[in-house]
């Protein structure tokens, strides 16, 4: 059960979605999330913060890059279709329409 603050990654397969787990769990990423992490704020976790984590980085930091090269867009395809935490706040300024 999750609520309205939950964030979610898609993956196409099962070796994505455990690599992803892998650098997402790793020390070097729980140190930087939690260094911007404030407990007791009303939303500790935010899209903002998790938005500073760039994937590909700590990939490289962790010597995992060639496996996420694989998932990664082709040269044909626009970069920003790899984007893990997106810019939300391009859809939460916008009032909600009734479907006509």
């Amino acid at each position: 059960m999750v609520d309205d603050t939950c964030y979610f990654l898609p993956c196409t397969n099962r070796d994505e979605a455990i690599l992803f787990a892998d650098l997402l769990n790793s020390k070097a990423a729980r140190e930087f999330l939690h260094s911007f992490i404030f407990w007791d704020a009303k939303r500790p976790i935010t899209a903002d913060i998790l938005k500073r984590l760039d994937i590909v980085v700590l990939a490289e930091i962790l010597h995992k890059d060639q496996h996420l090269a694989r998932y990664r867009p082709q040269p044909d395809v626009s970069e920003s279709q790899f984007v893990l935490f997106p810019d939300v706040k391009q859809y939460s300024d916008k009032p909600l329409q009734k479907a006509p």
